[in-house]
């Protein structure tokens, strides 16, 4: 058992390391490659059908403002407050920015994140559809004026 131990090792060295075999980690990057490949097709699919124009429509859509509201509720309040006034996030309902200017900034924001922030990417964890709805939710929030966090970023015209 003793030498058939030893020679199964010797064995699996050279198939594993100097053969044909591949190793764990070079499957589990060629398996990452996959993933982010197919992540960036995502996300330039879901990119291609989201707009201004159709944040602005959902913006007037009661059913897809509700929605946009739970989910903001059961993800968003912990750090932006119930009515979006800003805790640890920024106030959601003044008239600043702090990552662009637009609904599709806001929507970015909600999907990919903010390296080096608090803010998640939440497009890893929510479907298409609660996204688009949680960011027209949010900003239709704008210019609400709930009293919360000082103004962060720039000023913002035009919602």
């Amino acid at each position: 058992l003793y030498i058939l131990t030893i020679v199964h090792s010797v064995g699996y060295v050279i198939y594993y390391h100097f053969g044909p075999g591949e190793s764990e980690s070079t499957a589990y990057l060629a398996q990452l490659r996959d993933y982010e490949s197919k992540k960036t097709l995502r996300d330039q699919a879901e990119q291609a059908n989201i707009s201004e124009d159709v944040l602005k429509t959902a913006m007037s859509d009661t059913s897809a403002l509700a929605a946009g509201k739970n989910v903001f509720v059961a993800r968003c309040a912990s750090c932006h407050g119930q009515n979006g006034e800003g805790i640890i996030g920024p106030n959601l309902t003044d008239k600043y920015q702090l990552h662009g200017s637009t609904r599709m900034d806001i929507f970015t924001v909600v999907q990919r994140g903010v390296p080096g922030t608090a803010m998640l990417a939440w497009g890893e964890q929510l479907g298409p559809e609660e996204v688009r709805a949680v960011s027209a939710y949010a900003a239709s929030l704008r210019g609400g004026n709930v009293s919360g966090k000082e103004p962060q970023g720039a000023p913002v015209e035009g919602f």
